[in-house]
């Protein structure tokens, strides 16, 4: 093992990704050897550098291997002050969101992100039951690294969409840097013509995704907030955009979570927001994505003794541990022990392929198993949100 220079690098201080793009353009190659370690090179030359992680995917240790050069830490050390650690001139980028309802306010935390309606030239739905766009505007601090600078802006926009997704109660999603080709059908005098293969994407001529400062807000109202029983009921309507009471307040409770729980926050909004996106295409999948996100805020899994007579775990089970977390999290719930145990074992037999649900091989009837299942939906959709909520409420 060679010395550990992850902090005379300053690596202890950048931001993970941004340091790991440094070190890959410093270097112009990398390999993987083993599940915890990356090797970093130059072409033709014996390795120099290896990160390694520890098992949650962090970053542990830098150690210097080879010929690694007092003035190569040098000059790794310069770049790591100068373009992940000195804050360059404070950016607003946009960011593209989509949502089921009309976007007509706005609202801000503080000089963080700032959520406001597309302009007037931007294309909108014609009708109310469609993807209706709204801005997520955020700050962020440039580097002079391009590179780097793109990436931040992406990290930081998608973290904000994901807090958002959580946390208010509309399907909430972006079209994402990947975007996919979809045949399309455009209506001509309310006849459809020939499909055409369209990429997905939003935007329009006068768009400007980046600026040094948040949009005006004048013409438009503030956000209405809703209190937090009414806001995550279950069939509450709405025709715009709103937000919970005490909003940002949890934008607060967020940033002062640990590293670890930030993470852990996000990556449980992400399947959230996963089952919102996939459920119209696979009910089941949605259902292990919801089940999913509650598990990945639930206590670390404890180590537990076995029966030495039959050899059995002692102790809760999963389904039990799952159950005692939701009410632990959502004290007072209507959904008895029982039913939360049944939805744990339902997403343990759809997950390893022992079950699916109705609706997704057989399509929805009006029958008494696709009614059971569909109540079995939307009564998880709003044990998630709620666990979410006071999760967050609770945890910071």
């Amino acid at each position: 093992m060679g010395a550990n220079i992850l902090k005379e690098l300053g690596g202890d201080r950048a931001e993970q990704s941004e340091f790991e793009e440094l070190i890959l353009e410093h270097f112009g190659l990398a390999s993987h050897p083993s599940n915890d370690e990356i090797l970093y090179s130059r072409p033709e030359t014996e390795a120099s550098l290896k990160l390694v992680y520890d098992r949650d995917g962090f970053l542990a240790r830098a150690e210097t291997i080879a010929d690694l050069s007092a003035d190569d830490i040098g000059v790794i050390r310069r770049k790591v002050e100068e373009q992940l650690l000195t804050p360059g001139p404070i950016k607003v980028r946009k960011r593209i969101l989509l949502t089921a309802i009309p976007t007509k306010g706005w609202f801000r935390s503080r000089d963080r992100f700032q959520i406001v309606p597309v302009p007037a030239d931007a294309p909108r739905p014609h009708f109310l039951h469609a993807d209706h766009p709204l801005i997520l505007e955020f700050t962020f601090y440039s580097s002079p690294n391009l590179v780097i600078s793109h990436q931040r802006q992406e990290r930081i926009g998608r973290e904000w969409e994901l807090v958002c997704s959580a946390l208010l109660a509309w399907r909430l999603w972006s079209i994402g840097p990947h975007p996919r080709w979809n045949w399309s059908i455009e209506l001509e005098g309310g006849r459809s013509a020939a499909s055409k293969l369209l990429r997905e994407g939003y935007t329009w001529p006068s768009a400007v995704l980046e600026m040094e400062d948040f949009s005006a807000t004048g013409e438009h109202p503030v956000l209405a907030s809703v209190d937090p029983r009414t806001y995550y009921s279950l069939h509450r309507a709405g025709q715009s955009l709103d937000i919970p009471d005490g909003f940002a307040l949890l934008v607060d409770r967020f940033l002062s979570l640990s590293r670890r729980d930030r993470e852990r926050f996000l990556r449980a909004s992400y399947w959230f927001q996963h089952a919102l996106r996939v459920v119209p295409q696979s009910r089941s999948a949605a259902f292990v994505a919801l089940i999913s996100a509650v598990e990945v805020l639930s206590s670390e899994p404890q180590s537990r003794s076995r029966c030495k007579e039959c050899g059995q775990v002692i102790g809760s089970g999963p389904a039990k541990q799952f159950a005692d977390f939701v009410e632990a999290h959502l004290p007072g719930t209507l959904i008895p022990e029982g039913e939360r145990k049944r939805f744990y074992r339902l997403r343990s037999a759809v997950s390893h392929g022992g079950k699916l649900l109705l609706s997704d091989h057989s399509g929805w009837g009006f029958t008494p198993k696709n009614i059971s299942e569909d109540a079995d939906m939307q009564a998880l959709w709003q044990i998630v949100r709620a666990v979410l909520y006071n999760w967050l409420i609770t945890k910071a």
